[in-house]
């Protein structure tokens, strides 16, 4: 402790960073790279040359919900190509849903039982015709309490429904931990149901 205490405040400060670093080493030790793939890179970045050694994950980006549980999609998104290459490389794919101006029809699906379920039929029947191994939530950003509650069922829905369907297909999120766009996401919950 003596050594700690003659240490000048950026010494100390990079110490119990490193610290932490190791610490969440050695308790989450799975690291994850994640990439997004935007629908258009297949004309200026085709599936075969993405460069897959460094990443864990893709995440296939963007389909986006419409308020009754639809799903929408940019025409010729889908590339079999794509799930293909990725799964040779021993990497996982993900479809992203919602992202920037894509959010809109989150709360209002997310709010009734029976656009949920719809949504959720139909992210399974998606997934498994693209061969994708889950989905990335986007919703940017539940606006009060209970959208933010919404969120937590759909996701916890979601997840009961994927264990009956193939339980290893994964869910995941883009969250912003900011105390603005974040702050009505029930972290604690969520964390129950994403992978």
């Amino acid at each position: 402790m003596e050594i700690f205490n003659n240490l000048n405040s950026a010494k100390k400060f990079l110490l119990i960073l490193l610290t932490s670093i190791i610490s969440c080493n050695f308790i989450y030790p799975q690291n994850r790279v994640v990439g997004y793939y935007r629908d258009w890179l297949e004309f200026t970045l085709p599936p075969q040359n993405i460069e897959f050694e460094n990443l864990t994950h893709v995440i296939h980006a963007f389909a986006w919900p419409q308020s009754n549980g639809n799903i929408s999609y940019y025409q010729g998104m889908f590339n079999y190509d794509l799930a293909n290459a990725t799964h040779s490389a021993g990497k996982k794919i993900l479809l992203a849903f919602g992202g920037w101006g894509q959010s809109d029809g989150f709360a209002a699906l997310a709010a009734d039982s029976i656009a949920r379920n719809n949504f959720i039929n139909n992210v399974v029947e998606l997934i498994t015709d693209k061969n994708y191994d889950g989905i990335d939530l986007d919703w940017e950003y539940p606006s009060n309490i209970t959208e933010g509650k919404n969120l937590t069922k759909l996701v916890k829905e979601s997840r009961e429904r994927f264990e009956q369907e193939n339980s290893e297909w994964l869910i995941t999120m883009a969250i912003s931990g900011g105390s603005y766009n974040g702050q009505y996401i029930e972290f604690s919950e969520l964390v129950n149901y994403i992978d």
